[in-house]
């Protein structure tokens, strides 16, 4: 992939607010609204974790910022559009986590267990994450422990800091991928039905090669068009005086790229995936997306201190490929929640859309889809987010087709 530059990014905000997704939570077509939160505390005076009157806070003997350990978590909220132009705080009520007891950072919304509305999942810094199920009605019930998506396989919380959620196996169901602090890895969770993930990290080769690095934006995305999603980490680290400790991790650091080998196995490429990769950033944000319309996914990455990054992909579109523009009816008019599923030949793939993931990130709004050595595709599934199914047949391919939610089930 080739570099290219925009201009400067802007600086984050100083508010607590670290992730706003947006989703049809309950029955109606309006996007309703999560925010995740980090901590609580009175910015002109921040407090020091840990008993005594301690000057500095330290990793791993250098002094650096304080948190989040030994600061107050802020709750994440649940707002319900209220279709006037108005959100309602429901978090009461809505079986959120109320009590402050996560710092919350990553979040994507996606139908885990398949039943046709959208589940939550908060990636959390320091403190297990939390999966909340949906029933349908605007009542969800966290299930983050006994599903296996609140720690590792060894009973630990992480630092999460990015997440997104794609079916990385091509077995239907909606699998999590979550970055992490230095000197751990980024988790790769299976989803094997029924709300219940399993720890493939290590066995897939994502654990390894992502401990020296501190993970941020994240995606699954098929750069190479071979109908198997890939992954994409952006790295870069919270404490620019690391590198003077020598601890095996640097303030700059090289993103990474992960192919899809099938089985279960990712290969890091990131030393053969052209100059864009040789660089070293302390990447925060990755977002994806078809820039320049040629058929596969180019990247751009925000950069601590620095412009932008503008990874365009230029082998992607070797093989055949097809893309979807979704609209949907009445408010939800980009089809966020809907599925799409492709089948060519033996390759089937769903994909989802989603209002935004990785870390403070959003997507281009289409869908694409590789064909790997299909040439045709035979059917495209589209599930609306109120349930509508509609089948397409015969739809050229190497292009993008605009679809228009119908008025009534397709037969």
């Amino acid at each position: 992939m080739e570099p290219s530059r925009t201009s400067p990014n802007e600086r984050a905000s100083p508010r607590s607010a670290t992730g706003r997704r947006g989703a049809c939570s309950g029955t109606t077509t309006r996007l309703d609204l999560y925010v995740s939160h980090y901590v609580d505390y009175d910015a002109s005076s921040p407090p020091l974790p840990g008993p005594g009157s301690l000057k500095n806070c330290f990793y791993k003997g250098a002094p650096v910022i304080c948190g989040p350990g030994g600061l107050q978590p802020s709750i994440g909220r649940l707002f319900h559009n209220e279709g006037n132009g108005t959100f309602r705080d429901v978090t009461q009520g809505s079986g959120l986590v109320i009590r402050p007891t996560g710092y919350g950072l990553g979040v994507v919304w996606s139908d885990l267990d398949l039943d046709g509305d959208l589940d939550l999942f908060v990636a959390n810094d320091t403190t297990p994450n939390w999966l909340y199920r949906n029933d349908g009605h605007g009542r969800f019930t966290e299930v983050g422990a006994m599903s296996g998506a609140a720690f590792t396989e060894e009973g630990r919380a992480q630092s999460g800091m990015g997440v997104d959620a794609g079916d990385y196996d091509n077995d239907g169901r909606p699998d999590l991928i979550v970055t992490n602090f230095s000197h751990d890895y980024s988790t790769l969770r299976h989803n094997d039905g029924g709300m219940m993930f399993t720890d493939v990290s290590i066995p897939s080769g994502i654990g390894l090669a992502t401990m020296p690095t501190l993970g941020w934006g994240v995606g699954f995305l098929d750069y190479d068009n071979d109908g198997r999603q890939d992954l994409f980490i952006a790295n870069g680290h919270v404490f620019p005086n690391i590198d003077d400790r020598h601890l095996g991790t640097t303030w700059k650091q090289h993103n990474q790229l992960f192919h899809n080998e099938g089985g279960g196995r990712f290969l890091e490429v990131t030393s053969q995936a052209g100059p864009a990769f040789e660089e070293l950033h302390s990447a925060r944000g990755a977002a994806f997306g078809d820039i320049d319309d040629d058929g596969d996914v180019d990247i751009v990455v925000n950069n601590i201190d620095e412009p932008p990054a503008l990874l365009r992909n230029d082998g992607g579109n070797a093989a055949h490929w097809i893309g979807f523009r979704l609209f949907g009816a009445r408010r939800n008019r980009n089809a966020v929640g809907a599925r799409v599923t492709v089948s060519a030949g033996l390759l089937r793939q769903t994909r989802e859309i989603h209002a935004g993931s990785s870390h403070n990130s959003s997507n281009d709004p289409r869908l694409l889809f590789g064909l790997g050595s299909s040439t045709r595709v035979d059917r495209v599934e589209i599930r609306w987010p109120l349930g509508r199914t509609q089948v397409l047949t015969d739809l050229p391919i190497d292009r993008y087709h605009i679809v228009h939610e119908p008025d009534k089930e397709a037969q």
